[in-house]
């Protein structure tokens, strides 16, 4: 391991207080967390887009002006 100090701080709800933490096992879960969430958002703003595309292509299915025929 390297002189590299990963400085990083949790949060202490019961005492409303933020806690100084050093830990690089717990700095690189912390990274690795912030990916997957990253990653979940993605797919969950794509699955969103997918909603909204099915939605407008069901409108216009559904538009009595339209000869889809």
């Amino acid at each position: 391991m390297s002189d590299t100090i990963y400085l990083h701080y949790h949060y202490d709800y019961d005492n409303s207080v933020e806690i100084l933490c050093k830990d690089a096992k717990c700095y690189q879960k912390r990274l690795d967390d912030k990916k997957k969430l990253e990653k979940y958002q993605d797919q969950v703003d794509r699955d969103l887009q997918l909603k909204e595309n099915l939605i407008l292509i069901d409108d216009y299915i559904q538009d009595p002006r339209i000869d889809n025929y």
